[in-house]
């Protein structure tokens, strides 16, 4: 904690030379106010951190993406979170059952009002997370694997206290889940407050100079193909519906080596696209999944995938959603109704989310998360490819 104030100290007597449109660096500590998982377990006590992120200003890179959204800076940001005095339930025993927390993540700082010297910005961010404990080193019943990928978005208000420096607080939630590579995979939920200063110097962020969008492409076709894998459930009680009072236990004791499924996945998308601005496109298409491995109730415990479990190879479904546009960069969404799904339990509906990255005016490199609610299905890696190109 003292280390803490020093650094928090020492960004108040930097020299106040720097323009308000410079880079900047943040020291923000951390308070836990919630935390949760997708289990009804709970997690119990108090969790506390501390976080750096550089922020580079887009003050002059004057894109259509940053101009339309009103994104103030681009940050690069590492988190420490503590958690270690958790218990499981309460119980003091199981204190420490997550270890700590880590995180690398990149985010939008977009501003949504300003008055005078006072900012009101969201920061919704994607990264990469390592926790120090899983099922596999102390049997904790939230994470699978060491490395998660974490979502977050954050509301925070910040107010210049001096020519260079800025006072910020604010609240963040972040979600932290391996979508189900390795399970089991009840993942975390955290709400967090946060209070820190930021610091500008005198190195400006990139420049860009803005061209005219009349060559932007209005209608396109895409097709989407790639593959993932989802591991099979490691733990829990699950009814068998073929026999009436059957229920399968998966014992821990058994499973605490990792063990890799053979449960595959092909995703397919093909479908339109209206671009309505830069920034903001409309899609239409379809969904196809193919499991290599279709739940059978002879091989219950190497099939089961809860509520994703399909009795045949193919689902099919219809979706529509959105593309938000960053450059090259475009962040994905859609929701879809089964066509067709055979599937143990009865599911209708489906989200799926994700990032893609044209290297290509015609191609991009592809990677979405499949949903049922709020449990997910598995990770897609693939390739889309476009009817015309979308990027120029």
């Amino acid at each position: 904690m003292k280390l803490i104030i020093v650094l928090l100290s020492s960004l108040f007597v930097v020299q106040n030379c720097a323009a308000q449109d410079n880079n900047s660096i943040a020291i923000t500590p951390i308070a836990g106010i919630n935390i949760s998982t997708a289990s009804q377990e709970k997690l119990k006590g108090n969790f506390y951190g501390i976080e750096g992120s550089y922020q580079i200003s887009m003050a002059h890179y004057d894109a259509d993406w940053v101009r339309m959204l009103h994104v103030k800076s681009v940050s690069i940001a590492a988190t420490y979170i503590d958690v270690q005095n958790l218990t499981r339930n309460g119980v003091q025993s199981t204190k420490g059952i997550i270890g700590n927390m880590y995180s690398l993540s990149s985010r939008l700082n977009i501003s949504l009002w300003n008055s005078g010297s006072t900012r009101l910005l969201i920061s919704p961010g994607l990264g990469l997370a390592y926790v120090t404990q899983t099922f596999y080193t102390n049997k904790n019943f939230v994470f699978g694997s060491h490395v998660n990928a974490v979502l977050q978005l954050g509301a925070k208000m910040e107010t210049s206290i001096g020519p260079s420096t800025s006072l910020q607080f604010g609240v963040n939630v972040q979600h932290y889940s391996n979508a189900c590579t390795q399970m089991p995979n009840n993942g975390i939920n955290t709400l967090l407050a946060t209070l820190g200063v930021v610091q500008q110097f005198s190195s400006k962020g990139p420049t860009h100079i803005h061209h005219s969008q009349d060559s932007v492409t209005r209608h396109s076709f895409e097709f989407g193909i790639g593959a993932g894998r989802r591991d099979v459930v490691k733990t829990g009680i699950f009814k068998n519906p073929a026999i009436p009072g059957q229920w399968f236990y998966y014992d821990t004791t058994g499973i605490v080596r990792k063990t890799r499924s053979n449960l595959y996945q092909i995703g397919m998308y093909a479908g339109y696209n209206y671009r309505l601005n830069p920034v903001i496109g409309l899609k239409a298409g379809s969904d196809v999944v193919y499991y290599t491995h279709p739940f059978t109730y002879d091989n219950f415990l190497n099939t089961y995938q809860s509520s994703f479990s399909s009795y045949d190879h193919f689902s099919v479904g219809l979706s529509a959603g959105v593309d938000i546009w960053l450059g090259r960069f475009a962040v994905t969404g859609t929701y879809g109704r089964y066509v067709h799904f055979n599937s143990l339990l009865a599911e209708h509906g489906y989200w799926t989310g994700g990032i893609k990255y044209h290297v290509l005016p015609w191609l991009a490199l592809n990677t979405k998360v499949y949903w049922h609610g709020g449990q997910s299905h598995y990770a897609n890696f693939g390739v889309v490819f476009s009817s015309k190109k979308v990027f120029h």
